[in-house]
């Protein structure tokens, strides 16, 4: 079959847009802000089909450093690939080689202000995912993530310092907005002599993002030979959420090498926190009987997948007991949640889900675990222990490339994380729909999800198979 160009491309061979060149590569560039010329490194991922808006992730160095360090320590360019996203690297001023993190009193800082004009020539030249704007960096620039956090939560949407410091952020530039919460994950190695413990930094953050539980303390999986603890605070939504992963015996340095467990954990953090996390689950689908052809699902203007068909589930891999797909036609629902490695949020919401499946499944539920990989990639054998180790043990489909996620995530506006939970009838309908990252255990959403399931689903003494087609 002859594939045709799109209208873009045939606009960029025109040339008459101007195409930005897609290279993992990272490129040096520059920028003139306040009379002073600026410079930064930009990485494009050549995976970027040159149409979906891209997440922007800026990696500020450490004092005394310079961009390319963070390039070889973090490994975010080749992690772009599988999650495409710009990767900015900025550069201190060459004169001093440091972020200006406590300016004086009442000014702004000039390095939020080198942010706000990198952001404006990147919305020139990209269609720019407003929702996913992240930042991250090592010491001097750690720090510079809390001051651009504390001066533009309405632009990021989460910070992961590493190594870092909290400022005084009292010294506030005029104008800046009322604080909102904008979520953390600080990571620090325990022997790190040169900035001191961040204990009571990720504490004040936590109580300024209105985190009202915690702090819970456990160890984080899938770090290898690394022995991470985390320390979590959470609130009413996952924009509250502050933690602290300390890395035992570690001392001032980007830990886990490029590409590795560190870098891994802090994508899954930001990724799982967009700028829209506060936007309250969908509604549950309206009381319905089973439902026929000639007696469609009600459609839910709250959420646009809710009465539409599931569609194909051609792009899964299976591992199910049965050796099969799971046909939605076998059982009167079927709930499907995706989930991944190292996710905070799948650790209690798997398990809960798992509960609701063996409370319904007489009256005619199955779940369905859909694993999307992030960072690196499990077998399908580790894939199931992991699953067993969050209490699921039942069907798993695999959605390798997100090819299904990326498909309901643009049907039905699924923008807040990808650990998202579909349910669908025995027709194929979607019925019920939760946008991610998580439906804790007692939560109203997990309270919403057992209401829906109870009403759409026929009394125990009167379960059956579903009505023949």
């Amino acid at each position: 079959m002859r594939v045709l160009p799109s209208f873009a491309a045939l606009v960029c061979l025109a040339g008459s847009l101007s195409c930005p060149r897609v290279s993992a590569e990272p490129v040096s560039r520059e920028i003139v802000v306040g009379g002073a010329t600026r410079s930064y490194l930009l990485s494009v991922p050549a995976a970027w089909d040159r149409v979906r808006p891209l997440p922007v992730l800026f990696v500020f160095h450490g004092a005394g450093s310079d961009a390319e360090s963070m390039v070889r320590a973090t490994g975010f360019d080749a992690l772009s690939e599988t999650t495409p996203m710009l990767v900015v690297y900025p550069r201190a001023p060459e004169r001093v080689k440091r972020y200006e993190v406590d300016p004086p009193a009442g000014r702004l800082s000039a390095d939020v202000e080198f942010v706000d004009a990198l952001l404006a020539r990147l919305r020139e030249r990209f269609p720019i995912d407003a929702q996913r704007i992240w930042a991250t960096g090592f010491s001097n620039g750690a720090a510079l993530c809390y001051r651009l956090a504390a001066e533009r939560p309405q632009v990021i949407a989460a910070i992961a310092p590493v190594a870092g410091y909290l400022p005084d952020l009292s010294r506030t530039a005029a104008g800046v907005p009322v604080p909102l919460p904008v979520p953390l994950l600080h990571v620090h190695g325990s022997a790190d002599g040169r900035v001191g413990a961040p204990t009571s930094a990720v504490a004040t953050w936590a109580r300024r993002n209105a985190a009202t539980r915690g702090p819970v303390a456990d160890v984080l999986p899938g770090t290898g030979a690394l022995v991470v603890r985390r320390t979590a605070y959470t609130g009413a939504t996952p924009r509250s959420d502050a933690s602290l992963l300390l890395i035992e015996g570690e001392g001032h340095v980007w830990s886990g090498g490029p590409g590795g467990p560190i870098s891994r954990a802090i994508l899954e953090f930001l990724g799982t926190h967009p700028h829209d996390a506060a936007r309250p689950a969908a509604a549950p689908a309206a009381p319905a009987p089973p439902t026929t052809r000639a007696q469609p699902a009600p459609r839910d203007a709250a959420q646009p997948l809710v009465g539409t068909p599931f569609g194909s589930t051609a792009s899964l891999r299976w591992l199910t007991p049965e050796g099969a797909p799971v046909a939605f036609s076998a059982q009167r629902l079927t709930l499907l949640r995706w989930w991944t490695n190292a996710c905070p949020h799948c650790v209690g919401s798997v398990p809960a889900l798992a509960g609701l499946e063996a409370r319904y499944r007489a009256r005619g539920l199955r779940m369905v675990g859909v694993y999307h990989p992030k960072g690196a990639r499990l077998s399908d054998t580790a894939a199931r222990d992991y699953a067993a180790r969050l209490g699921f043990s039942g069907a798993l489909a695999f959605d390798d490339r997100w090819t299904k996620y990326l498909e309901l995530r643009d049907r039905g506006g699924l923008r807040k994380a990808t650990s998202i939970t579909v349910l669908v009838d025995s027709e194929g309908i979607v019925r019920w729909v939760h946008p991610g990252p998580r439906i804790d255990p007692g939560s109203a959403d997990l309270a919403a999800l057992d209401a829906a399931l109870d009403r759409m689903l026929p009394a125990a003494a009167h379960a059956g198979p579903p009505p023949a087609r």
